[in-house]
């Protein structure tokens, strides 16, 4: 793939490329500037480095990146029934990322497993990063006004940021399963499975991941994101029926699946007496309503 300009040869751009990359995620969970200036700069550096025709034909026969960039089509659908075509065009601005980033994503050239592994570290610690900056403001470490728990949310709306610590809550899970812990404990290498001492090296990277899985499962809860919390539970439940589908053994599996039935009827049993209990059993006249 040939630059459009000699001095720039195909290294310098994917030097670029890491580079807002890591800026993109960085910024997710902290600066909606960093996002913008992120995908400014993959966007610019994906027209400089040419092959525009070709780039678009291998998006094209990339189906994922298509599904997801179909995404923001049902958007486009929206505007034939809204009211208001001036927020839903700054709404589809808004969410052109949703083209943009599959198809440079797509269409450029794949990064190697550690890189993966080191931005997928760096977004796990900005959004702690951002949970701890949210808790000190909290408990008045950092002075900003609180009158609702969602003001801690600085940076983000509250429910993106939920949805962010889902996805670093899964992230840690990968890792904590992968056996890849990058430059965060200071090796490049994959631990070997079959490995005694591997293993044994591998125990305080694997407790640490835990640890994080467990202190963003808390902050959902201190931060009372109910949107975080079902998405998180919703997600872990398909996984885990999942993983005990693809298990060989009938027992485990059919006994699994029981337990995991038994435990949503009971959740679902459990939330609609609730509800039942703060139903409005009152039947209320609106047309005989006190005027004071």
């Amino acid at each position: 793939m040939r630059s459009l300009f000699p001095a720039f040869p195909e290294r310098f751009h994917r030097y670029i490329y890491i580079f807002a990359l890591i800026i993109l995620v960085a910024g997710m969970p902290m600066s909606k500037f960093l996002m913008s200036l992120s995908q400014i700069i993959l966007a610019c550096n994906w027209l400089l480095e040419g092959n525009v025709r070709n780039k678009f034909y291998a998006f094209y026969k990339n189906k994922t990146a298509l599904i997801v960039s179909s995404l923001l089509l049902l958007h486009f659908i929206g505007l034939i029934y809204s009211d208001d075509l001036a927020y839903g065009f700054k709404d589809i601005r808004i969410k052109a990322p949703l083209f943009v980033l599959p198809l440079i994503i797509s269409t450029s050239k794949p990064l190697s497993q550690k890189l993966i592994d080191i931005i997928l570290q760096l977004f796990v610690a900005a959004v702690i990063t951002a949970t701890i900056i949210s808790s000190l403001i909290l408990i008045g470490v950092i002075h900003r006004p609180v009158n609702d728990i969602r003001d801690i949310s600085i940076f983000i709306s509250h429910i993106r940021f939920a949805l962010l610590i889902c996805v670093a809550v899964f992230i840690s899970a990968y890792f904590v399963r992968g056996n890849r812990f990058g430059f965060l404990l200071g090796s490049n290498q994959t631990i070997p499975e079959n490995a005694e001492a591997s293993e044994l090296s591998s125990t305080p990277a694997k407790i640490m991941w835990s640890l994080i899985i467990l202190w963003l499962v808390i902050f959902l809860m201190i931060m009372e994101s109910l949107t975080g919390l079902v998405a998180l539970s919703i997600t872990t439940f398909i996984l885990v029926i999942l993983g005990i589908l693809k298990s060989s053994n009938a027992q485990l599996k059919y006994g699994s699946l029981l337990l995991l039935s038994s435990v949503l009827i009971l959740m679902v049993y459990y939330i609609n007496s609730i509800g039942n209990e703060n139903q409005q059993k009152d039947s209320m006249d609106f047309k005989n309503l006190e005027t004071h």
